[in-house]
């Protein structure tokens, strides 16, 4: 039991924004099974928003599912608020050609992933990304 209390009180936060609901279940069990982190998820840029303010997590994951979304809009909102401007944002896409290291900058992303991957290697690209150590699960120390 220790070491589980121990895992919790290490683990990272990741807000995962996303509205498809079978990706979220797919990311969402990838980062806590493969990473160990605690995931916060929600299907909407409004609601990331206030959750990012609320709940300050390590980092924000993303997901560019709809090309309906205003995510551009969402990133300056976030980058706006003293809160949230510091919080490193991963966007997850499926090969959107537009997403450039320009773009990326642009929105002031740490960088880009192609999330239909293999899930198991998800974790360790957004661990390199952010540049966050994992929590081992069971951990004690």
């Amino acid at each position: 039991m220790k070491g589980l209390l121990a895992t919790a009180m290490t683990a990272k936060t990741i807000l995962l924004i996303n509205n498809e609901a079978n990706l979220g279940e797919i990311l969402h069990l990838s980062l806590t099974d493969f990473g160990g982190w605690q995931v916060f998820s929600t299907g909407s840029l409004s609601e990331g928003l206030q959750r990012a303010v609320q709940d300050q997590p390590d980092a924000i994951l993303l997901a560019l599912s709809s090309p309906y979304t205003d995510y551009f809009t969402f990133l300056q909102k976030l980058r706006a608020q003293p809160e949230t401007q510091n919080i490193p944002v991963v966007i997850l896409t499926t090969g959107a050609k537009w997403l450039d290291s320009k773009r990326l900058q642009q929105f002031q992303a740490v960088g880009a992933i192609d999330y239909a991957a293999d899930p198991s290697l998800l974790s360790n690209q957004i661990t390199k990304l952010l540049n966050l150590k994992a929590p081992l699960i069971g951990d004690e120390s």
